[in-house]
């Protein structure tokens, strides 16, 4: 988070693999750049308010959505603390980040992660991540997103 420069390239190569993007760049109030995307989280709110079991954690680890139970009620765009699911105006299904499925098929790293000239997107072990210092671990943390 605190690396993040605003150049948007997570933005444009997300869309470029997906159609549309699944990720995005906020300002915060103090003029703070935050790449958000999903972030998997260890309790997904997403998946529990999900009325058709549509967005669910696959066994691998990430959390994922099957389209063709999604009915566009939106409950996962209320409950997610980031505001990440977003509903696609054209299908009226929801769409998130699924960590480049595609390409982690042939073992490579999501996308945003290998072309972010900052470093401000990683993708590790979940057991290195909660130990980083950072201020945007330590606010997940706070927030119960994740667990130390």
């Amino acid at each position: 988070m605190e690396k993040c420069i605003g150049c948007e390239l997570c933005e444009k190569v997300c869309e470029f693999i997906n159609v549309k993007a699944r990720s995005k760049v906020v300002q915060t109030g103090d003029g703070v750049l935050v790449p958000i995307t999903c972030l998997h989280c260890d309790t997904p709110i997403c998946v529990d308010v999900c009325p058709t079991g549509a967005i669910y954690r696959d066994p691998n680890g990430p959390i994922r959505v099957r389209p063709n139970r999604c009915v566009g009620c939106k409950l996962c765009v209320v409950a997610c603390p980031f505001g990440v699911p977003d509903v696609d105006s054209a299908s009226g299904f929801m769409k998130k980040c699924d960590l480049c499925q595609e390409r982690a098929r042939d073992d490579l790293s999501p996308a945003c992660v290998e072309l972010c000239p900052a470093g401000a997107i990683v993708f590790e072990e979940y057991d290195e991540v909660a130990k980083s210092k950072s201020a945007a671990v330590k606010l997940l943390l706070e927030k119960r997103v994740i667990r130390g």
